[in-house]
């Protein structure tokens, strides 16, 4: 269970995220949760942690996931073949409720001169979505994941102290975003 950790940190952040829109900050029974993000994101669903700790959170009644997220993604590249739906038609046709914003962790290795961008880009894509009706009657939540520390994993994490400064420096960007 490796990732449960990871998966609580983002149903835990969720309250905090989801007051960005102004809205209640519960994930409600029924609601259509879409995930967007980087490769963290694109790998939740491959492991059913994320939606059992949903399950348990809306005790057990049903709520829709769609996991949009692209291995590779930043908040500012995001290719998609030709002819590939956008995000917003992903997000209106599963009539979306919530927005999971998962990103940061590949703008990090820019370091601390990348975090104005980041702000900057974080920013927009928030304001993109903010007061939409995806669902076609409220506006959506939208909540913020950061991305998870560095492990120890000896000689594979050389430079795992320089990695983890410069991404607990781009969470803390997130939480001013958010406030």
């Amino acid at each position: 269970m490796r990732y449960s950790g990871a998966c609580a940190l983002l149903v835990s952040l969720a309250p905090i995220g989801i007051s960005i829109a102004g809205a209640d900050p519960a994930i409600r029974p029924g609601d259509h949760i879409a995930i967007i993000g980087n490769t963290y994101a694109d790998q939740l669903r491959i492991h059913g942690y994320l939606e059992t700790l949903l399950l348990q959170r809306t005790q057990g009644n049903p709520v829709s996931i769609r996991n949009l997220g692209w291995g590779g993604d930043t908040l500012s590249i995001r290719e998609r073949p030709t002819n590939f739906p956008t995000e917003e038609s992903a997000l209106l046709a599963h009539k979306t409720d919530v927005i999971v914003i998962c990103f940061g962790m590949g703008e990090s290795y820019a370091g601390k001169v990348g975090l104005s961008d980041f702000r900057s880009h974080l920013k927009r894509i928030i304001a993109a979505h903010k007061g939409k009706k995806y669902n076609g009657e409220s506006a959506v939540r939208i909540a913020l994941v950061s991305p998870i520390a560095h492990e120890d994993h000896g000689e594979l994490s050389r430079n795992r102290k320089q990695r983890n400064s410069d991404l607990a420096a781009y969470v803390g960007a997130m939480q001013q975003v958010a406030s």
